[in-house]
């Protein structure tokens, strides 16, 4: 049987937890990259207004429905400069 009251092994458990620098010197990055894969379809229609991403460190299924509903931006280089079309 474990031993000291629910909030001794409560703060034993959250002293013993490392902790994480906040700033390591460089600004968060608040976009993943991913690739188009195509549109949401069924076997004889396609849904325009449904794109399916494949995001790079996104591997399983549980892991996706944080960017369900999520905004995309279209980001595509040019000969000179970055070109940026917003999708909702």
């Amino acid at each position: 049987m474990k031993k000291g009251t629910v909030k001794e092994r409560r703060a034993a458990r959250l002293n013993s937890r490392p902790v994480r620098k906040a700033n390591t010197g460089r600004p968060p990055r608040l976009y993943l990259r991913a690739v188009f894969s195509g549109f949401r379809r069924g076997k004889t229609t396609q849904n325009e207004n449904q794109a399916l991403l494949r995001i790079e460190g996104v591997n399983d299924r549980k892991e996706t429905p944080f960017y369900q509903g999520k905004r995309v931006v279209y980001v595509y280089r040019t000969s000179t400069s970055f070109r940026v079309r917003k999708y909702s």
